[in-house]
């Protein structure tokens, strides 16, 4: 019987003896140590970083149908709906390339729940498959995509921000948010993410028709909240400046200020954030901890409280320099939201 030429060689110094092979080195080879490149270690910070927001990680097919679509009330004309379709698939439900990661998440959503899992955080990190034209004559761009899913009673808006938020953090980046949906959120309870202009993807609450329509016990439906992100994770690390550099804690101490805010209830969060911010480079940081509703405020109006952080490297912040910037802040406020203080 023929056998390969290595299956030989082995008989061969098997019965030489292996004791008597002398070991010898390429002279053009070198010994290198292994390692993550850059583009795996901003991968596995992601990772880390969602990790520690008490998200596990999911793992999906590439494959789905153009059910998927019509689960998330995706229109006809829309560019997701333009998938490659696999000629010999192995099934129907496995029969094009997926062009968003969110159809694959809410369905490992569904069946956590019909298996008896109330609530969880998953979050999928994965290529989706974008053609330039069908049927395709080239291969299509493997987009890397972040898709994050919260479902449970407790769940809400913030959790999916607060993800996001630390995610920026984490990157030394800012995001920004714009009133903005889907067809498969919903319209009041969702967002577009942007990071220096651009635009990285959409979180919020899935739409409550879609939720309806879920096969899953009809207590869930009326009990359970799923909110879905997904943002295009290229577009994020082009934000980011390359490694992250360390920097020296300030000294001097910093300084809170709080401000209760009554404004129009069609004033956006981020709207106000932005302008606090601008007011003064003393203000690093900027949170929203309360908002409140009532009637004693008027009739379409609220109140949001914002913490104020205001710090320098170089000295102390004084009480007037601090009564300056919250001066500053509420007269802008005043001038471009016509927002009142509390």
């Amino acid at each position: 019987m023929w056998r390969a030429s290595p299956d030989l060689a082995e008989e061969v110094i098997r019965e030489y003896g292996y004791d008597h092979i002398v070991p010898t080195f390429l002279n053009t080879a070198a010994v290198t140590n292994g390692g993550l490149n850059y583009e795996q270690k901003q991968q596995l910070k992601t990772k880390r970083l969602l990790a520690a927001q008490g998200f596990y990680e999911a793992s999906t097919l590439a494959f789905y149908s153009n059910a998927e679509f019509d689960m998330l009330h995706i229109p006809a004309e829309d560019e997701a709906r333009k998938a490659i379709r696999i000629l010999n698939p192995i099934s129907e439900n496995l029969s094009v390339m997926r062009t968003l990661l969110a159809p694959s998440m809410l369905n490992v959503i569904v069946d956590n729940l019909k298996k008896g899992n109330a609530e969880g955080r998953l979050f999928e990190m994965a290529p989706v498959y974008l053609a330039k034209e069908l049927p395709i004559n080239e291969h299509p761009h493997e987009r890397q995509t972040l898709c994050i899913g919260a479902f449970g009673p407790e769940e809400d808006f913030f959790t999916v921000k607060g993800a996001l938020e630390a995610l920026a953090e984490g990157f030394d980046l800012t995001f920004t948010y714009q009133r903005e949906t889907t067809s498969w959120l919903h319209p009041g309870i969702s967002a577009a993410v942007y990071c220096n202009g651009k635009r990285l993807g959409v979180f919020g609450k899935l739409a409550n028709e879609i939720n309806a329509e879920l096969e899953i016990a009809k207590e869930q439906k009326d009990s359970q909240n799923i909110y879905l992100g997904e943002l295009d994770y290229e577009a994020l690390m082009s934000c980011v400046e390359g490694e992250l550099r360390y920097k020296p804690l300030s000294p001097y101490a910093a300084v809170k200020r709080d401000l209760a805010l009554v404004c129009d209830e069609a004033v956006a969060c981020g709207d106000i954030e932005e302008t606090i911010r601008k007011a003064s480079p003393l203000i690093t940081e900027v949170k929203l901890f309360d908002i409140y509703r009532g009637a004693n405020l008027g009739e379409g109006k609220k109140s949001m409280a914002f913490s104020l952080t205001l710090s320098d490297p170089a000295a102390e912040v004084s009480n007037e320099q601090v009564e300056r910037t919250v001066k500053k802040v509420l007269g802008n406020l005043k001038f471009k939201l016509g927002i009142e203080i509390r």
